[in-house]
């Protein structure tokens, strides 16, 4: 299972579309909270990659740091806890944290359920706007 959140991983954060697909069951889950938003079409799962991965709080690679890691992998998942920081649009150095659940069916992820802070939210307010939350397979919960 770890392998696979790897996996998934770099080709979400590469852009690699088919490669994080790949990982994935027939039919996945996407959980974002504190919106309370649920994707289960995979079109508009990877309309919410092409949205979210480009925003400064999911880059520290321009001037910022990796700060921790943890991990949990239980009996049919694995829970990640990373702490980092990133530059704003301002150039102002930021602190975030998330915590990333994935479930998994068989040999492949069947969902992965994300906690954010405000130092995420902020940036990720624009991301769920009505257009995205008209999307097939977006629910609110």
């Amino acid at each position: 299972m770890r392998a696979l959140v790897l996996e998934h991983s770099m080709g979400e954060h590469t852009r690699d579309g088919p490669r994080a697909i790949a990982t994935l069951t027939n039919h996945p889950v996407y959980e974002f909270h504190p919106y309370r938003i649920r994707i289960t079409d995979l079109t508009s799962i990877t309309e919410a990659w092409r949205r979210l991965l480009p925003l400064p709080c999911f880059n520290s690679s321009e001037g910022g740091e990796q700060l921790g890691y943890e991990e949990y992998v239980g009996g049919d998942s694995v829970m990640t806890v990373a702490e980092w920081t990133f530059l704003d649009p301002g150039g102002v150095l930021q602190r975030t944290k998330i915590a990333v659940r994935y479930g998994f069916e068989g040999d492949r992820m069947q969902s992965e359920t994300c906690f954010m802070d405000r130092s995420m939210t902020r940036f990720v307010d624009q991301v769920f706007d009505a257009s995205f939350l008209a999307l097939s397979g977006v629910e609110r919960i």
